[in-house]
């Protein structure tokens, strides 16, 4: 089993207090070390509601990639030295193992990378972004068939069928991140090894290419209101035909990563979108929105809703 890390970073703020004690950093962070529930169905309101815990400022290991506390790793590869007066300095590190990972800003705009985001999350007015990458191998579409089956969904291969463009190795590769909207990186942890299955593997059918969010603002405020959706292919060949789209007037489909044309294996996304604007995420089970709604520490907390049950 690969080792669990995990190595909490520190910014300005929390650096301050402590730049005295040339010993050990004290420093405050949820407590987000994932655990299989997680794997199975991460939480939106764990990383706010979460009880503060104080780690010094090393390197985390365990010899189980789920845990719940983890012990520190004395002899840390990645910060020999335990106190990081220079926030600067620090920063760099944090930057330099994204990029050593694949996941600095460059690289997940990659088509072509192993990551893809499995949840993200934001709190503290918008300020602060959690996300959960996953590594494309360790995705297994036969599990999603089941999933489907399960839920008494219809069999149709098109809903399940492979469209990552690596194949599944059981890669177990799994990295959360938290980061601050100035740039600034205070979180990361996971399982960072990719298996030897994983790290031989190579693209097996082309990446899909992601629509540009200004075709889903669009097709989302005509959803809002009433539009059908042939209608909104309709205003989608319009507006492609009159470059109306945002960043269209230097748009070149050769190197481009995004595209604008509105397709139908866009409809569930769309669709889906749709429904998270209103507080229902569709891929959960219902009890599981409803217990957003009710739940007083989710940030989905309707206490209208409350009020009624």
């Amino acid at each position: 089993m690969p080792p669990y890390t995990n190595f909490p970073l520190m910014d300005l703020a929390e650096l301050s207090p402590f730049v005295n004690d040339t010993a050990k950093f004290s420093i405050e962070e949820p407590s987000l070390f994932l655990n299989p529930d997680s794997l199975k169905r991460p939480r939106s309101d764990s990383a706010p509601a979460s009880p503060h815990r104080s780690f010094s400022l090393q390197d985390f290991h365990s010899p189980s990639p789920f845990v719940q506390t983890a012990a520190p790793f004395e002899d840390s590869s990645l910060f020999k030295n335990p106190v990081i007066p220079e926030i600067k300095k620090h920063q760099q590190k944090a930057l330099k193992k994204l990029q050593e990972l694949g996941l600095d800003s460059d690289a997940r705009k990659d088509l072509t990378t192993r990551w893809s985001v499995r949840h993200s999350v934001k709190w503290s007015n918008n300020t602060r972004k959690r996300t959960l990458f996953q590594c494309r191998c360790g995705y297994d579409h036969h599990s999603r068939q089941k999933l489907e089956e399960s839920k008494g969904a219809s069999n149709y291969k098109g809903d399940w069928e492979r469209s990552t463009p690596y194949p599944f190795t059981g890669c177990l590769a799994h990295i959360e991140i938290i980061e601050q909207d100035d740039g600034r990186v205070t979180w990361i942890a996971g399982i960072l090894d990719h298996n030897a299955a994983c790290q031989n593997a190579v693209l097996e059918r082309r990446p899909p290419v992601p629509l540009h969010e200004h075709v889903y603002k669009v097709a989302l405020e005509q959803l809002r209101n009433g539009a059908s959706i042939t209608a909104i292919q309709e205003k989608n060949q319009e507006m492609m035909n009159a470059k109306r789209y945002h960043d269209m007037k230097t748009y070149d489909p050769a190197t481009a990563n995004v595209r604008y044309i509105f397709l139908p294996t866009d409809h569930s996304s769309l669709y889906r979108k749709a429904a998270k604007g209103l507080g229902v995420d569709t891929r959960e089970l219902p009890q599981y929105n409803v217990d957003d709604w009710l739940n007083p520490h989710s940030p989905n907390f309707r206490a209208g809703r409350s009020g009624v049950v």
